[in-house]
């Protein structure tokens, strides 16, 4: 684990590579960042259709363009899960999400 101003980044497994989350306590649930997308591409627009979202926080809401990832497994350390129906965004919305493969929420804990 590492800190990226207070915010805590985890190395993630996935597919023998090692990513890059965030681990937001506060995030009801778990999202892909486009660099994720960028990775994973081919396999991604070849498996699911993509649709149009809103996101919202504090700040307001955005609409962005996306997949939702029907199942996916993840490992941290020597835990592992499964999640299902996870959004991925297809662009960046923040600057930070430019590095970032995603955030992890509370559906990971």
């Amino acid at each position: 684990m590492a800190l990226d101003g207070l915010m805590p980044v985890l190395a993630v497994n996935y597919n023998n590579d090692t990513l890059q989350f965030n681990f937001d306590t506060g995030a009801s649930h778990t999202s892909f960042y486009s660099p994720f997308y960028l990775k994973y591409q081919t396999e991604i627009d070849q498996k699911y259709p993509l649709q149009r979202f809103s996101a919202g926080s504090g700040g307001g809401s955005k609409d962005f363009d996306g997949f939702i990832i029907d199942s996916i497994q993840l490992g941290v350390a020597n835990s592992r899960a499964s999640l299902v129906n996870t959004r991925l965004h297809q662009s960046p919305l923040t600057h930070q999400e430019e590095t970032i493969h995603g955030n992890f929420g509370q559906d990971y804990i």
